[in-house]
């Protein structure tokens, strides 16, 4: 027998041993088992007939009615029946290649090409030539997961190259017919789905659409499709149809799809990630801690789709919690304070540490903190401290097993993934959240939300939570005096420099085309500066918000990257004015452009993220800053651009302001205390009660 005939021979007895596919195919070791957390996954995929392929269907961008299939071209261009991909569009005019700063890169190119994973393409093609499919996919996975470990600011020829070496590797075993994923190759590949949306993205290839026009008439095609399908593409596949078929692993693919875009700047990511959230199927169950990315960045794109899919989150994590409860001995004067955040430095720790310190010689206070143990979490002034940490499915909480906590406060809930798990389980009799993410919770095991008077509207106080309101005088959230003293620098460059200290979640495509509208109407040079934050190093997400950003604004955007509080607050005193996002804006950046006597443009909504700012501006009689409109708001930009005079005087009231008097003696903290010495009297009566109307505490 030949050499080759024997390689045939060995070939198809590995296809028979089943070695290739989680087909189900006789002989086959199946994978071992890991747990869920209630029941062992099965890994292999649900039985499909011979013939029956998982067909992927899409609507056209801009089009709705009657869905077509992605990999099927027209009779009148495809008579032959074979596989076309005329209907996939044609490839739209990328634009140009324009250079947008990174403000001090905490990556130089040297840097990065060391932290490339080592990736082998010859031997991983050899071992699926050979058979050895299971270790082609391993081989993959191990240097995905690799990806998902480092992040690029800086992509040189040299991390180009090899990313394309490692994409078209991938995408090539992804086509293949006769390989076919595991049940538990395809979760962990999931694990790392928006990794790799975003090195395809950088790739030569920019998206994965033709590779799931080619697959879609395979047989077993599931796993591929859910990994190569993201808010990168340009289809969309029937989300309905991914849950058909396996909901389990359909949960993990839809808390990935929109991963990748940590700034939607596209116009078609951010389209389908609108859709995406639109569509909450009734199967959707809590995955991980991914869970955790999906709820944070549905608030910032629309917070009503957010609503929705915390409500079936809650509904599932409370399923699967179960009759699993602490066992609850609440002492009258013990609270807990749960959080992710309370860090000196972070948002919530700065607003709203002030309200917990007015509980301080009147209860006796536990801190429980969430995530992983890191420096710099305040302990100070807490009679105990207990941790609680979610790994993968592993939910370490049992230092919560047992509670005497009469009230549990928790200031973040949705900042973290430990939040949103415990904010579903009754650690004490009384339950509340506050502002640290101004959002609902819609529908956990809180029972109050702690809002402002001065920012809520009392009579969308049932539409907007399901917890009851409570209100106290003021903002809920206490603006506290920056530890930085302006220098007010004179402006004396041509340039007009516009901040936009926005978090990376809140730059997407509708605000960008409100500064492009903007930038088209003032009549000098302009540059807009942007501020991030940390959210922006997530990812390898750096190359294409630098891309995205310059095809829309071109060399006018700045990019600037994480930086210590005392030089992001010297590099906003370079500019002239500050812009505020929407419909999620800020509060401590609104805080710090006052304190540096720079004028912040603001539009106003119905929630307490978009109506804190205006608070703020009324306070210090800047009412004509506060716009209702996106109209109004570009040129209300447009003008303080345009009119020097106008401007100066804008910034000439700021800086004879009192502003330690309008904004910083506030002595609004005091209610808080009120509010929980209140519900802790009267929670048994307002449970009674039922109602969910808001209560006014003063």
């Amino acid at each position: 027998m030949s050499k080759k005939a024997k390689r045939n021979r060995k070939s198809a007895a590995s296809r028979a041993r089943g070695r290739r596919n989680g087909s189900g195919t006789a002989g086959q070791v199946p994978p071992k088992a890991i747990s869920n957390g209630n029941q062992p996954f099965q890994p292999e995929h649900p039985t499909q007939p011979p013939g029956e392929g998982f067909s992927l269907w899409v609507t056209p961008p801009g089009q709705s009615g009657p869905q077509r299939r992605i990999d099927a071209g027209t009779p009148a261009a495809n008579p032959s029946g074979m596989l076309s991909l005329a209907n996939i569009g044609a490839p739209r005019e990328q634009p140009g290649n324009v250079r947008v700063a990174l403000g001090a890169p905490s990556q130089d190119a040297p840097d990065a090409e060391k932290n490339v994973p080592d990736f082998d393409p010859a031997g991983v093609l050899r071992r699926y030539v050979d058979g050895d499919h299971d270790g082609a996919v391993d081989a993959c996975s191990k240097t995905l997961m690799a990806f998902d470990r480092v992040n690029y600011e800086v992509v040189t020829p040299e991390i180009r190259r090899r990313v394309n070496e490692f994409v078209e590797t991938l995408l090539y075993l992804l086509t293949r017919p006769d390989l076919v994923l595991t049940r538990l190759q395809t979760m962990l590949l999931l694990g790392a789905h928006h990794t790799l949306a975003n090195l395809v993205a950088i790739s030569a290839f920019k998206s994965t659409d033709a590779h799931l026009a080619i697959i879609g008439e395979q047989e077993r095609n599931y796993g591929k499709t859910l990994l190569l399908h993201s808010v990168r593409n340009r289809r969309r596949v029937n989300p309905k149809q991914l849950f058909d078929v396996d909901p389990e692993v359909a949960s993990m693919w839809y808390a990935t799809y929109g991963l990748c875009s940590v700034s939607a700047i596209a116009e078609h990511v951010w389209k389908n990630l609108k859709e995406h959230l639109a569509y909450v199927d009734e199967r959707l169950q809590v995955p991980d801690h991914r869970i955790n990315g999906l709820l944070f960045q549905a608030t910032y794109v629309d917070d009503d789709l957010a609503r929705a899919i915390k409500s079936r989150f809650n509904t599932d994590i409370q399923r699967q919690i179960g009759a699993t409860t602490p066992k609850l001995t609440p002492v009258r004067d013990r609270i807990a304070i749960i959080s992710g955040k309370w860090r000196r430095g972070t948002a919530v720790y700065r607003s709203l540490s002030p309200l917990v310190d007015t509980l301080r010689g009147k209860y006796r206070l536990t801190l429980v903190c969430l995530g992983k143990q890191e420096h710099g979490v305040d302990t100070e002034g807490f009679d105990e401290v207990r941790y609680v940490a979610q790994e993968g499915r592993a939910f370490k909480c049992g230092s919560v097993k047992e509670t005497d906590f009469q009230l549990a406060f928790f200031p973040d809930v949705g900042m973290t993934s430990e939040s949103i798990w415990l904010s579903n389980m009754r650690l004490a009799p009384i339950q509340a959240v506050g502002y640290g993410h101004p959002t609902t919770t819609a529908g956990s095991r809180i029972d109050y939300f702690i809002g402002g008077a001065e920012v809520e509207l009392p009579d969308k106080a049932q539409q907007f939570y399901s917890e009851r309101l409570v209100l106290i005088p003021g903002l809920a959230a206490v603006p506290v005096l920056p530890a930085y003293t302006p220098k007010f620098p004179p402006q004396e460059s041509d340039c007009m420099v516009i901040n936009l200290p926005w978090s990376v979640a809140k730059i997407n495509y509708p605000i960008v085309m409100r500064l492009k509208a903007i930038q088209d109407r003032i009549t000098r040079p302009v540059e807009f500066r942007f501020f991030p934050g940390s959210g922006l190093h997530r990812y390898h997400s750096v190359p294409i918000i630098l891309k995205e950003l310059g095809g829309i604004l071109g060399t006018s955007a700045r990019l600037y990257s994480e930086r210590r509080y005392a030089d992001y607050m010297g590099e906003q005193e370079q500019a002239h004015f500050a812009l505020e996002s929407y419909p999620f804006g800020g509060y401590n950046t609104v805080v710090d452009s006052l304190h540096l006597g720079k004028p912040i443009v603001t539009q106003e909504g119905d929630r307490f993220y978009n109506r804190a700012s205006s608070a703020l501006l009324r306070r210090v009689g800047l009412d004509e800053l506060i716009t209702h409109s996106e109209e109004e708001y570009i040129d209300k930009a447009v003008r303080l651009a345009n009119d020097d005079d106008y401007r100066q005087d804008i910034a000439d009231h700021l800086r004879k302001t009192n502003l330690k008097a309008r904004i910083f003696d506030d002595d609004s903290a005091q209610y808080f205390c009120k509010a929980i010495d209140y519900l802790i009297e009267n929670h048994e009566r307002l449970q009674a009660e039922g109602s969910r109307e808001p209560i006014f505490v003063r």
